[in-house]
């Protein structure tokens, strides 16, 4: 089945949009090279901030299955420190050599 016109320009919207968050991340990466670790701590610290206003509302359980969908390279959920906690982004494989120590 073909395309409509409309099915084909939103994928090159979608493309054009994981190229240019790719490309940011690539420059982002390069300004971080040497602060990786104290950036990566700030990251966490917010992530139990985060974390802490969700318990407010309601208790996560140790069991719970915590999912951050467009997580970037360096998703909340990585500072939760839960087991089950995953984030998934569509560039997770190519955020991978840009920041080593996260990943």
């Amino acid at each position: 089945m073909s395309k409509t016109w409309l099915e084909k320009k939103q994928w090159q919207r979608g493309k054009r949009a994981l190229e240019r968050q790719l490309d940011y991340q690539e420059k982002k990466a390069e300004i971080l090279r040497d602060s990786e670790t104290e950036i990566m701590l700030n990251v966490f610290s917010k992530a139990r901030a985060v974390r802490q206003k969700l318990e407010a509302v309601k208790k996560i359980d140790a069991s719970a299955r915590i999912i951050e969908v467009g997580s970037g390279a360096h998703g909340l959920v990585f500072g939760f420190g839960d087991e089950l906690s995953v984030g998934i982004d569509p560039l997770a494989v190519e955020y991978k050599p840009l920041f080593p120590k996260w990943q």
